[in-house]
């Protein structure tokens, strides 16, 4: 995993940041093949929003960021699941989120993604780092 040379582990919103790459890396282990990208970076953003919820910090999205509405949506997921201490989110919360991510400039084009357990080859290994 790659992080900014400015990266601190001390600080909340780089510890945000890693919860939400942690779970794309616990996503690929899975091994399950080609899946939904935009599944994929919802999924990221619901793990660091919870995190954010529960050690009570804000949204790392502030109001002119280009991510603001999916973390904003991914935080009210968070506080309805921490509030009804659920474990499953909610089919119609998940679809919202999902679409949020899919009608982002930056993640609209990547319809899958691949999780094959870090088994990879040269080129997918040089193409992955681009």
């Amino acid at each position: 995993m790659e992080v900014s040379p400015t990266f601190d582990i001390t600080s909340w919103y780089d510890q945000a940041f890693l919860v939400h790459e942690c779970t794309h890396a616990h996503l690929d282990i899975q091994n399950i093949g080609k899946h939904s990208g935009h599944e994929n970076e919802a999924v990221g953003y619901l793990a660091e929003a919870m995190w954010l919820e529960v050690s009570g910090h804000s949204s790392l999205g502030g109001s002119t960021a280009p991510t603001t509405t999916l973390r904003a949506t991914a935080h009210m997921i968070a506080k309805k699941l921490l509030a009804t201490k659920a474990y499953a989110v909610d089919p119609i919360d998940a679809a919202v989120l999902v679409a949020a991510v899919a009608t982002h400039p930056h993640y609209a084009p990547k319809f899958t993604y691949l999780s094959n357990g870090f088994s990879r080859g040269p080129i997918d290994n040089f193409l992955r780092s681009r």
